[in-house]
C-alpha cells in the first residue's frame, strides 16, 4: 500500500502505511520486511524534504540489517548512505560508508555503485586523473538509467564551476529528457543551463532558459492542483532568485520578484487555497491521444504514434505570464509614513541582498558583505546564547552592524521582511550602539512578505473588541504552571471567559467568532515536517489534542483577527515555500496579525508580557506599540531578572501592526 501510494505521489498516505509496518514488523519475526519498510520510508521521506529523518531511518535500517547478517540490504542501505552523503557534500562520511560497502558486497552486486563513489569522491577532493579514470570505467558498465552518470558529472563540473562542461553535460541530459518524455524534468534541466550561462555573464541565454523553467513549472502547478513535488518546487525557488539576480539592475523589478517569491504560496492560501485544475493539454492533443489509447489496446502497433503525441507535449514550452506585485502603492499606505521596510533576500549563489523602501525616498537595493552560510550560524549562535543568558548587547551591536546599519535607516518603525534563517533573529534584541536594544529605540514589527502586508494595510484599521482564550496546562510529559492564571486574566481585560482545559472541539467551534484569540498551551514544531507542527490541547478519546498547522489551514478563523501565541516555538520557519509554521497557519486561515515565538518561552514572564501587551492594546496604543511597550516592562524589571532578551525578545509581530 505504501508503494501504491508513494506511486500517485502521495506521500503523506505512504508514509503511514510506512509507520504501520515499521511498527508492526519491529519486534517480530519479519525482520526483513521492518528493514524493508525503513528503506521505503527512508525514501518517501527524503521525497518529502524530510532529509534528517530520512538520514536517521537509513542509518537505522543499516545497523538492523548489520544485525541481521543480510548482506543485500546492508549493501542497499549503505549505497543510499553513500549517495546522500555525497549529495550533501560531506566527503568524510561517504569515504566511510564507501569502504563498509565494498567491505560488504562479497558477490560484486554493488560493483557501479562503488566505482560511481569512489568517482565523486576523487573529484571532490580534486584527484582529477582518478576521477576521469573512475567515469571512464563507469562508462563500460551497466546501469539502470542513463541520467546517472550525466547528472553526477554535472555535480563535479558546478562544484568545479566549469560552466562549459556543465552546458555539454545538460545537453546530453536534455536531449535524453525529451526522449524519455520526462516533462516534470525540464524545469531543473532548464535551470542548470540558466545557471550555467549566467556565471558565463550570457545573461540572454540565461534568462531564456530561466523563462522556459517557470513556464513548465507554473504550467505544473496549474494542472495538478498545487501539489508539485519537492524537487520542483526547489528549482521553482531556484529559478526565482537567479531570476531576481539577473534583475538587480531594476531595483525595482528585482524588488518585486523577490516579493513574489516569499508571497506565492501563502497568497494561495489566503485567497483559497487551491488553484483551479486547468488543463495544459490542446483539446486536439487531448482527443487524438484518447483515440489512439483506446485502438492501443487492439493494436500494439500504435504505440510509436502515441509516443509521437506525447512528445509533443513534453516538448511544448507554454509561455510566461509573471505577475509581479506592484509595490510602488507602497507609498499611498498613511500607515507607513516614517516606516521602513527592509526585505532580506538571499540570491541564488548564497549572497544577501536588501531592499530598502522608506516613505518619501527611492527604493534602494543593498548588498551585504556576508552570506547565507555565515548567517546560519549567527542565528544558531544567537539563540543558543539567548536562552543560555549569555547574549550582551554588544553581540546585539555585532549583529547589528552587519545586517542594519549599512542600510542607514531613519525611520521610527521597523518592519523587517526576512529570508531564511533570518527570521531566527530577533532583530528587537539587536543593539544599535551597544547601549540600548533596538526594541528601546524603535518600533519593531515583521512581515511574510511586503505584497501580503500591503493588502493587510489597504484595509481599514481593525477595531477589534472581543476575545477568547485558550488554556490547557498539561500535555503529555509537559506541565506549564502560570498558563492557566495567564489566559484569565488576559481575557478578563476584555470581560471575556477563558476555556481552561481546552480541547481542539473548544476551538474549532469558535474559531470565526472573535476578533482575537489567545493561545495558552504547549506547541512542538516538526523541523523536517513544518505542517505536522501543533499545538497541544486536551486529550479527549481518540482525539490526541494535537491541532497541526495542516489542520489548521482547513480552519476559517475570523478575517482580520489577531492572533496571541502565547506557547513555546511557533514561529519556526522552512525556507521552501517560506512556511512560518503555526504564525504562518494563523495567518493563512484568515488572521492578519499574528504574534508568536521564536524560542519555548518562559511561562512566567510570558504572563506578565501578555497582560502588559493587551492592557495598552484595549487602551488604543497600535499592536506594534502594545508590544513595544510590554517589551519595555520586561527590560526595566531588573529586580526580577526578567531584562534578559530570552524572556521578552521571543515575541514577534507578523502582519498588520495597527
Amino acid at each position: 500500500m505504501a508503494l501504491a501510494w508513494a506511486l500517485k505521489l502521495n506521500y503523506q498516505t505512504a508514509l503511514k502505511y510506512n509507520e504501520k509496518l515499521i511498527a508492526s514488523a519491529q519486534n517480530t519475526q519479519f525482520r526483513y520486511k521492518f528493514r524493508q519498510a525503513l528503506f521505503e520510508s527512508a525514501t518517501n521521506l527524503s521525497a518529502t524534504g524530510q532529509s534528517q529523518t530520512a538520514f536517521a531511518n537509513l542509518e537505522k535500517g543499516l545497523k538492523a540489517s548489520i544485525d541481521g547478517n543480510n548482506s543485500n540490504q546492508i549493501c542497499n542501505f549503505l549505497n543510499s548512505l553513500l549517495l546522500t552523503s555525497l549529495d550533501k557534500n560531506d566527503v568524510t562520511k561517504a569515504n566511510g560508508y564507501l569502504e563498509q560497502l565494498e567491505r560488504y558486497d562479497l558477490n560484486n552486486q554493488f560493483t557501479f555503485e562503488i566505482t560511481l563513489g569512489k568517482a565523486v569522491i576523487a573529484a571532490y577532493s580534486n584527484q582529477t586523473e582518478i576521477a576521469e579514470n573512475h567515469f571512464s570505467d563507469l562508462n563500460k558498465m551497466e546501469n539502470f538509467s542513463e541520467f546517472i552518470l550525466p547528472r553526477w558529472k554535472i555535480r563535479v563540473a558546478e562544484r568545479d564551476k566549469d560552466w562549459e562542461q556543465v552546458i555539454r553535460l545538460n545537453q546530453k541530459v536534455l536531449e535524453l529528457t525529451l526522449r524519455d518524455n520526462f516533462r516534470d524534468d525540464l524545469p531543473a534541466v532548464h535551470l542548470d543551463f540558466a545557471k550555467a550561462y549566467f556565471n558565463l555573464n550570457q545573461q540572454d541565454k540565461s534568462l531564456e532558459h530561466l523563462e522556459k523553467s517557470l513556464a513548465i513549472i507554473e504550467e505544473i502547478r496549474a494542472s495538478e492542483n498545487a501539489n508539485l513535488t519537492l524537487g520542483i518546487l526547489e528549482t521553482y525557488h531556484n529559478a526565482y532568485r537567479l531570476l531576481t539576480q539577473i534583475k538587480s539592475g531594476n531595483p525595482q523589478e528585482s524588488f518585486e520578484l523577490a516579493d513574489f517569491l516569499k508571497a506565492r504560496f501563502l497568497k494561495d492560501r489566503i485567497s483559497n487555497a487551491s488553484i483551479k485544475n486547468e488543463s495544459t493539454i490542446s483539446p486536439q492533443t487531448r482527443k487524438s491521444i484518447e483515440e489512439l489509447s483506446l485502438k492501443f489496446i487492439d493494436d500494439e502497433n500504435l504505440a510509436d504514434e502515441i509516443g509521437k503525441n506525447e512528445k509533443l507535449v513534453t516538448t511544448k514550452i507554454p509561455e510566461l505570464n509573471l505577475k509581479k506585485p506592484d509595490l510602488s502603492e507602497l507609498e499611498k499606505v498613511t500607515s507607513l509614513s516614517n516606516t521602513a521596510v527592509i526585505s532580506y533576500f538571499f540570491t541564488l549563489d548564497k549572497k544577501l541582498t536588501a531592499f530598502v523602501w522608506e516613505n518619501g525616498k527611492q527604493l534602494r537595493k543593498i548588498d551585504l558583505p556576508v552570506s547565507e552560510n555565515e548567517i546560519e550560524a549567527i542565528a544558531a549562535k544567537t539563540q543558543n546564547d539567548i536562552k543560555n543568558r549569555v547574549f550582551f548587547k554588544r553581540d546585539g551591536k555585532a549583529i547589528y552592524d552587519k545586517l542594519v546599519k549599512p542600510l542607514a535607516l531613519t525611520s521610527k518603525h521597523i518592519i523587517f521582511v526576512p529570508d531564511k534563517s533570518l527570521w531566527k533573529i530577533p532583530f528587537q534584541a539587536l543593539s544599535s550602539g551597544g547601549e540600548k536594544y533596538l526594541i528601546e529605540e524603535k518600533l519593531i514589527s515583521y512581515a511574510p512578505s511586503v505584497s501580503i502586508l500591503l493588502e493587510q494595510l489597504k484595509g481599514a484599521k481593525p477595531d477589534r473588541q472581543t476575545m477568547q482564550a485558550f488554556a490547557n496546562s498539561s500535555f503529555e510529559t509537559k506541565l506549564l504552571q502560570y498558563v492557566n492564571s495567564e489566559a484569565s486574566t488576559v481575557v478578563g481585560i476584555y470581560n471575556g471567559k477563558s476555556i481552561i482545559n481546552a480541547a481542539v472541539s473548544d476551538f474549532s467551534r469558535v474559531s470565526d467568532k472573535f476578533d482575537i484569540l489567545h493561545f495558552s498551551m504547549h506547541a512542538e514544531v516538526v523541523n523536517d515536517q513544518p505542517l505536522d507542527s501543533f499545538l497541544g490541547f486536551r486529550k479527549i478519546g481518540n482525539d490526541d489534542g494535537r491541532l497541526t498547522v495542516e489542520e489548521l489551514l482547513n480552519i476559517k478563523l475570523k478575517r482580520g483577527s489577531l492572533i496571541f501565541l502565547a506557547s513555546c516555538d511557533t514561529n519556526n520557519v522552512l525556507s521552501g515555500e517560506g512556511l512560518v509554521s503555526l504564525a504562518w497557519g494563523m495567518m493563512g486561515s484568515g488572521a492578519t496579525t499574528v504574534i508568536s515565538s521564536q524560542w519555548e518561552a518562559n511561562d512566567k514572564s510570558t504572563a506578565i508580557f501578555t497582560k502588559t501587551f493587551y492592557e495598552h492594546y484595549k487602551q488604543g496604543s497600535s499592536s506594534a506599540e502594545s508590544l513595544q511597550k510590554a517589551s519595555l516592562e520586561l527590560i526595566k524589571n531588573k529586580s526580577g531578572n526578567m531584562h534578559e532578551p530570552y524572556y521578552w525578545a521571543d515575541f514577534t509581530l507578523n502582519g498588520d501592526f495597527r
